[in-house]
This record gives C-alpha cells, sequence and structure tokens, in this order.
C-alpha cells in the first residue's frame, strides 16, 4: 500500500483511508461534521478529506450502506481488490500520522532491504534477530516509483529525517588509477570505465562522477547502505477453502 501511494501520488487518500480505520474502525457516522475530527488528527483540510474519501470510494475499499454510515472494507479486501502480492505490513502507530509520507518512504525502503538481504547473510545471522543493511540505488527508487532522481534524493533524505532508515556510505577504494587519471576522465567526458576493486578480482563499471579522492585514494561511491528501522511482520494470508 506505501509502495501503491508513492507511485499513484495517492499519499493523501491512503492516508485519509488508515486515518478513517484508526479512528473509526470500519464505520464512520456521516452526521454533524464527520469529517473534522480526522481532518484534525490527519492535519488535512476538510475538503481535502472528502476529495479523497470520493476517491476512495470509487477505488471501492470505502462504500455507503445508507446516508449515515461509512464502511471501510479490510485491508485484507483492499490487497485482494488491487491484486497486491506484497507479502509484508508496516506496523503504523497513532504518532507515524504526523509524518506518514516519510513512513510510506521508509516502509518501503525497509522492505526492499528486508527481500535484499533474504538468504544473503544466512552465515553471519545468530538465533538473535540482526538489523542488516543492504545497497538501494536512487536508479531502483526513480523506477520503482516512478520518480525523477532528485524526488528519490528527496525521498531518501525524507524518510532518513524522521528515522525510518538509516544511510550509510558506500565507499569502494579502486585500484590502479591516481588522481590525475580522474580528473583526466572527468575532462575528456568519458562516460563510463572499467576499474579494478583493489586487493579484488572484481571490476566495476563506473561513471567518472562516481569516484572520489581521500588520502591519495581512489574510491568509487556505490549505492549507499540502507538499514530498516520500520517494524515489519509478515502478512497473514487467508484463503478461501474449496
Amino acid at each position: 500500500m506505501a509502495q501503491f501511494a508513492l507511485r499513484e501520488r495517492k499519499v493523501s487518500e491512503v492516508n485519509t483511508y488508515l486515518g478513517l480505520l484508526f479512528l473509526h474502525s470500519s464505520t464512520c457516522e456521516l452526521r454533524d461534521k464527520p469529517f473534522d475530527t480526522l481532518s484534525n488528527f490527519l492535519e488535512l483540510s476538510v475538503s481535502t478529506i472528502y476529495s479523497a474519501v470520493n476517491w476512495i470510494e470509487k477505488r471501492d475499499w470505502m462504500y455507503k450502506s445508507d446516508s449515515k454510515r461509512l464502511y471501510a472494507r479490510s485491508l485484507q479486501t483492499v490487497h485482494s481488490l488491487e491484486n497486491w502480492k506484497f507479502n509484508r505490513c508496516a506496523l503504523l502507530q497513532k504518532k507515524d500520522f504526523e509524518t506518514i509520507k516519510a513512513f510510506m518512504i521508509g516502509a518501503f525502503l525497509s522492505s526492499v532491504v528486508k527481500t535484499g538481504n533474504k538468504g544473503i547473510e544466512k552465515e553471519r545471522q545468530s538465533r538473535r534477530s540482526l538489523t542488516t543493511r543492504y545497497p538501494v540505488s536512487l536508479s531502483f527508487i526513480e523506477d520503482t516509483l516512478k520518480v525523477s532522481n532528485k524526488t528519490a534524493y528527496n525521498y531518501r533524505k525524507l524518510a532518513e529525517k524522521h528515522k525510518y532508515i538509516k544511510m550509510e556510505s558506500n565507499l569502494v577504494q579502486i585500484e590502479g588509477i591516481t588522481l590525475n587519471d580522474v580528473k583526466g576522465m572527468k575532462q575528456n567526458n568519458i562516460s563510463k570505465v572499467r576499474l579494478k576493486v583493489f586487493g579484488s578480482d572484481r571490476t566495476l563499471l563506473l561513471s567518472p562522477n562516481q569516484l572520489r579522492t581521500n588520502k591519495g585514494l581512489v574510491l568509487a561511491q556505490q549505492p549507499n547502505f540502507i538499514y530498516p528501522l520500520v517494524n515489519l511482520k509478515n502478512r497473514k494470508i487467508y484463503r478461501s477453502s474449496h
């Protein structure tokens, strides 16, 4: 749901749906300014709430049985309606509604990290659960959420600012070239070059703009490591028996 909201630019709509579930469970009485409390809770205007509810009804996440009550379908039902295949859920607390967009970004990136790490660090895992990092590129965020490079960068920073993820620089030492070589590549507008990783047989195809120098060393900037800080659980999938 978080990925959907970010990709489809429907954060306010999904936020409204979740807020209605949080405040009213599955039923909202449509009388005496029904959305004023929700408006204050979500810090959205009443007109934005009405617009979001209209979208939610068209999406069939909610429905009116009469003129006095609005019923919300369960998260499980919404997942089925949208044919989402996500196997995880993020635990949303009351305080998270204050920074809902950052929470959604953090939930999305935390799930990406969990997926990326699945099975990779089994040898390092003990019986105690570890919070593991994983490199997530801006281009992956761009492609998955259909946003620009600048927006992907801002999304990542927003989630970090509100402590839904932690980031760490990912620099790899390169051998066989000098600072002058790096300058020459940039001056000659070389787009890509394959370089050897220090102390390894591995090579990387890099843009000269990814190269950094520090105390005479040449380092390649790789996708930042991200640590997931959103609490994720596996979703229970209910299937009808025949």
